[in-house]
């Protein structure tokens, strides 16, 4: 709309106001009708003449937009199953990143020892061990993860109650985490160890199959989630995970 049609739209608002008022001191004062009668009017006229002015300074407006904003905040909490599918997930991804755990392979077992003590197959000037630059980047995703645990379990038994716009960053922050795992991986890809000949182990190939497998489903199921929430909810969560690489 028009400022110029906004600002006639105001004046007839106040005309009818004025009106309405006007009216009911006549009604009051000057109608020969019962008493009774008069206040009817009166509560009418007055009725209306506060929604007229309501509708003057946009309150009506603004109401609906706070009571559109309320509802989309908690239309998380009408979608309980939404919320259980991200409890499950993050222990998922826990469980094939950060544990260690015999016969569960992960990220922290299978794949970290393997980069213990492996040099850098083409080493440049000022760099480092694999080792190190692999568990440097191990240990800061680690920790990121664990503020984000500690962010959900707030929620997930410290009785706090989601909003969809937490609800969402998390969600974000979770497919951001995983974008940062794919920095750790790009360490492996490069550094994989190998025998004196320079050709891969059987055994170690056979570790990593194990965990590629299992985050690749992983991160299937996470971008699978996300637009599921997207489709349900809305707020725009979806990352694109680049899938873990085979190395033969």
């Amino acid at each position: 709309m028009s400022s110029g049609s906004e600002g006639s739209s105001r004046v007839r608002t106040i005309d009818v106001i004025v009106a309405l008022v006007t009216v009911s001191f006549v009604a009051f004062l000057f109608v020969d009708i019962p008493t009774e009668a008069k206040l009817v009017i009166i509560i009418v006229f007055g009725v209306l003449g506060f929604l007229n002015f309501v509708a003057y300074v946009g309150l009506l407006d603004r109401w609906k937009r706070r009571w559109g904003n309320y509802k989309s905040a908690r239309s998380i909490r009408r979608h309980p199953d939404l919320v259980t599918e991200l409890y499950r997930l993050h222990d998922r991804i826990k469980s094939v990143l950060y544990d260690r755990v015999a016969n569960k392979p992960s990220l922290a077992l299978n794949v970290a020892d393997m980069m213990k003590g492996i040099p850098t197959s083409a080493p440049k000037q000022g760099s480092e061990f694999s080792e190190r630059e692999f568990f440097e980047k191990f240990e800061m995703i680690q920790r990121h993860f664990k503020w984000i645990t500690m962010r959900i379990n707030d929620h997930r038994t410290g009785g706090r109650r989601w909003t969809s716009p937490e609800f969402a960053n998390i969600l974000r922050e979770i497919g951001d985490h995983l974008l940062m795992v794919d920095g750790v991986l790009q360490t492996v890809y490069r550094d994989f160890p190998k025998d004196e000949k320079g050709h891969f182990r059987f055994a170690d190939l056979a570790l990593w199959e194990a965990f590629r497998e299992e985050y690749a489903t992983v991160t299937h199921e996470w971008q699978s989630f996300t637009e599921r929430f997207d489709e349900t909810i809305g707020y725009g969560t979806k990352t694109t995970i680049p899938p873990p690489r085979r190395l033969v």
